[in-house]
């Protein structure tokens, strides 16, 4: 149930999602009548990046995969800035590989965020991608590797604890499916 809001309602449901985010609740811990609030209000141009991306964080972590498949694609078609594409487009690699299985199709999104020549700026979001595309070709020393690698990147690009909580859970999440096969 989505609840239609003036924008100023919205902005500040989205200011609490994001501090509640930042303080240490994953995204599936959010509590749904703030989500409802914080995505079902107006849509400007500014609170349609934040709602999409509250949207693709939201999805994700519950394992929606078809809504958070929609909300990356919508933001692969968004003009921004290339370390904001470089981000989007590893992290597609990484929804591929991890949430759909598409290895190929991970690996062609890999080598379209490799192009952007940025990735020291977004090295968790990097690694993940290599982690995930690895896990699922069976190198699990490369993705056990690559996994550890993004961890430690999580500490010099994140601060938000929720965030963070849930890449790492995901991460290991990844690694023990990978060491089941």
């Amino acid at each position: 149930m989505l609840i239609v809001l003036s924008g100023s309602d919205q902005l500040l449901a989205q200011w609490l999602l994001k501090a509640s985010s930042v303080g240490g609740l994953r995204p599936r811990e959010w509590n749904q009548e703030l989500v409802s609030r914080a995505l079902g209000g107006a849509n400007d141009s500014h609170a349609s990046e934040t709602t999409r991306w509250l949207e693709y964080n939201w999805y994700a972590d519950r394992g929606q995969v078809r809504e958070a498949g929609e909300i990356i694609e919508w933001w692969l078609k968004q003009r921004t800035s290339p370390v904001e594409q470089a981000l989007w487009w590893y992290e597609a690699a990484w929804f591929e590989a991890f949430s759909k299985g598409d290895v190929a199709g991970a690996r062609e999104r890999l080598r379209v965020a490799d192009d952007f020549g940025v990735e020291k700026e977004v090295e968790c979001s990097a690694w993940k991608a290599r982690a995930a595309i690895a896990a699922r070709e069976g190198r699990f020393t490369d993705a056990s590797y690559a996994a550890n690698r993004a961890q430690l990147a999580l500490r010099d690009e994140v601060e938000d604890k929720g965030i963070t909580k849930g890449v790492i859970a995901d991460l290991h999440e990844l690694l023990e499916r990978a060491g089941q096969s």
